[in-house]
């Protein structure tokens, strides 16, 4: 396999493709719907894909699952609200996924509630699942070729989530290795199952639907490059190879180290037993988080820092129009 140039920073990527996607809304409520689109532009590698929705009162973690795309590969997804007022994630995509269909309580999708306030009307609770956004993470890349001792040879793993026809085989012997691995941090241990770095080149796109006005809302995810280099004049970054980030998307504690090495969620970081209520005992589904570094030597902290300095905006600006009829202005 080629080297690959590790990155150096965190940048917005007007390309529209990078290691993290950020769709800004999402609704159920009323006669609302929405879709969005998760696209591998890799015609190389698979990716190892995390995805996590998130509600909109207070960030509240609601589902958390992973992907597995083929080189070029798309997969959909579409938000509808059930009979309990709960939103559920459908798909017909014939990509992987973990939890895989039918895993009870996981997927497909109705959102869970455990992490949002727990209120005596459940009508209210399932109402909070109804609006938010969602984050889109590469936690590693899948190569055609694994690396050994005898030198490169075919990736099970890569042919398990490889298209034919149409279809992933989706090889259960071969994903459930992906089960029992907890977090990955060495590049020897994630490549003995198959992964490599996360190379990001992922894009996406969003949609909210009136279903009764046949309306559609809508626009591109916002991309966020690991980039080995300066952001060129003509809007493209290069690719950096980030830091392995894998975590299976399942139910379990996770050890107080491996946590505060992982994020800087604050509700997540309280040292155990130190201020009890406090805290939050992490799940593997938990992780990564945006705050999970990408590049060598960073903590959370640092690469919350980096996120939150690519995403500020210097000034905006906005205009008004003023008519005879009406005067609509921004305040300052």
């Amino acid at each position: 396999m080629a080297a690959r140039r590790p990155a150096r920073d965190l940048v917005i990527h007007p390309a529209g493709t990078g290691h993290m996607l950020i769709g800004p809304y999402f609704t159920t409520q009323g006669n609302m719907g929405s879709l969005f689109n998760i696209t591998n532009t890799d015609t190389v590698n698979g990716k190892v894909v995390k995805v996590r929705f998130r509600g909109a009162s207070g960030s509240d973690e609601l589902l958390d699952f992973m992907v597995f795309l083929s080189p070029a590969d798309v997969w959909s997804g579409s938000l509808t609200r059930n009979a309990a007022g709960r939103t559920v994630l459908s798909t017909d995509d014939k990509s992987c996924t973990l939890p895989e269909a039918g895993a009870p309580n996981q997927w497909p999708g109705v959102f869970k509630t455990l992490r949002l306030p727990q209120l005596n009307d459940e009508s209210k609770v399932n109402a909070l699942t109804r609006e938010g956004y969602f984050e889109v993470y590469n936690m590693a890349d899948v190569p055609a070729q694994s690396k050994g001792p005898f030198g490169a040879t075919p990736n099970p793993l890569y042919t398990a989530i490889k298209h034919k026809a149409g279809v992933a085989p989706c090889t259960a012997d071969v994903l459930d290795v992906l089960k029992s691995v907890q977090v990955l941090t060495t590049a020897s241990d994630a490549l003995a199952v198959g992964l490599d770095s996360p190379t990001g080149k992922l894009m996406g796109s969003w949609a909210v639907l009136n279903t009764e006005q046949i309306a559609v809302y809508g626009g591109e995810q916002t991309a966020i490059l690991a980039t080995s280099g300066q952001l060129g004049v003509n809007g493209v970054a290069p690719e950096g190879a980030g830091l392995i980030n894998y975590s299976p998307q399942m139910t379990g504690d996770v050890p107080y180290a491996t946590t505060v090495a992982f994020t800087s969620d604050p509700l997540l970081i309280v040292p155990p037993n130190q201020f009890p209520g406090l805290g939050i005992i992490a799940q593997w589904w938990d992780l990564p988080d945006l705050s999970t570094p990408y590049i060598v030597g960073d903590s959370p902290q640092v690469q919350a820092m980096r996120l939150s300095d690519a995403l500020a905006k210097e000034f905006i600006m906005n205009d008004y129009v003023a008519t005879t009829r009406a005067l609509v202005e921004w305040p300052g």
